[in-house]
């Protein structure tokens, strides 16, 4: 049973999302991805390496990767798969706008890849702009084939609606991936706690976010880390709920987006994480779009999940986390 769950996980709860929506699944052929290998943006060069390292069985690479219809979230510029060394890149804002606060930022890609570019820098230049220290965590991902190729169908298969071949992603590195990448998130808050004089943080107001993979990643953060590496508050974009979590009125607040269209990630799940922190009486505030999707990201798409960054600012001014409300995104 375990290893069932944290296969699911891997790929970002396809199969129950197929099993709660009465539509057809897409065809392969109305999904085809195209992907360029490309080399990493010159300044993860500043990226600070986190005490988690798998084993390298597989080089670390870059790619860009495009659709038509991406309804995965999987495309994007800047996508790296095979990581095996957790790294931290700081982003830090202006310190005439600085409110003292940081946020880490846990990219999706159902763990077999991270969306480092739309699910990362993008949204650490919006938190500096409110003032926000904001650090992209590249934390470790399920090994995945070599070639290109061979990937590039892996990512059509579940952009169909269906599970990666059982070889893609065994049950045994399921599980060491789930461990791997909780740990990866306790290590930097523990590392932005123990540098916050040298990057002007307040140490009792480090956050984390995630998007899809990564807002499990940040949730098992909030709901397992010990005190000195729990964040003080935690968002999950298009995320899910992890499994057996206990909640307590003492896990950190919670900010909660989702889009109704989501194939891969029913909103379901978003009401499972609200209905779960207000059970334990703890602070949580959920918004369910009428539409955008699955990895919406930061991108305006004239659909209803373009309000979230605005209304996520509100939440974070609430929290004491930036000092202005504005809907600038």
């Amino acid at each position: 049973m375990r290893s069932k769950r944290l296969i699911a996980r891997s790929i970002l709860a396809i199969v129950v999302s197929l099993s709660l929506n009465s539509r057809p699944a897409f065809t392969q052929d109305q999904h085809i991805y195209r992907v360029r290998v490309v080399e990493a943006p010159l300044f993860e060069r500043n990226a600070i390496a986190l005490p988690g390292r798998g084993e390298a069985q597989i080089p670390e690479q870059w790619l860009e990767i495009s659709a038509d219809n991406d309804p995965s979230g999987m495309s994007g510029p800047y996508i790296v798969r095979n990581v095996s060394q957790a790294m931290l890149l700081p982003f830090l804002p202006d310190p005439k706008k600085a409110t003292g606060a940081a946020m880490i930022i846990a990219p999706g890609g159902g763990t077999l890849q991270l969306s480092m570019d739309w699910e990362g820098y993008q949204i650490a230049r919006w938190l500096n702009e409110h003032g926000v220290a904001a650090f992209v965590l590249k934390y470790r991902t399920v090994p995945t084939p070599g070639d290109v190729e061979v990937y590039r169908k892996i990512i059509e298969t579940m952009a169909g609606g269906n599970p990666p071949p059982p070889e893609a992603i065994p049950s045994e590195i399921a599980a060491r991936e789930e461990l791997a990448t909780t740990e990866d998130g306790m290590n930097a808050v523990k590392l932005i706690r123990s540098n916050a004089a040298r990057w002007g943080i307040d140490p009792m107001r480090v956050g984390m976010m995630g998007f899809s993979g990564g807002a499990y990643t940040s949730l098992r953060g909030a709901l397992n880390a010990p005190l000195e590496s729990r964040p003080n508050l935690v968002a999950a974009i298009y995320g899910a709920l992890p499994g057996g979590a206990t909640v307590t009125a003492a896990t950190p607040p919670v900010f909660i987006a989702a889009a109704s269209d989501d194939r891969q990630v029913p909103s379901i799940q978003a009401t499972g994480i609200y209905d779960a922190w207000r059970r334990a009486n703890a602070s949580a505030e959920l918004h369910i779009f009428q539409n955008g999707g699955h990895g919406f990201d930061t991108r305006s798409q004239g659909k209803g999940t373009d309000q979230w960054l605005a209304i996520y600012a509100n939440w974070l001014a609430r929290n004491g986390f930036i000092r202005e409300t504005s809907t600038k995104r």
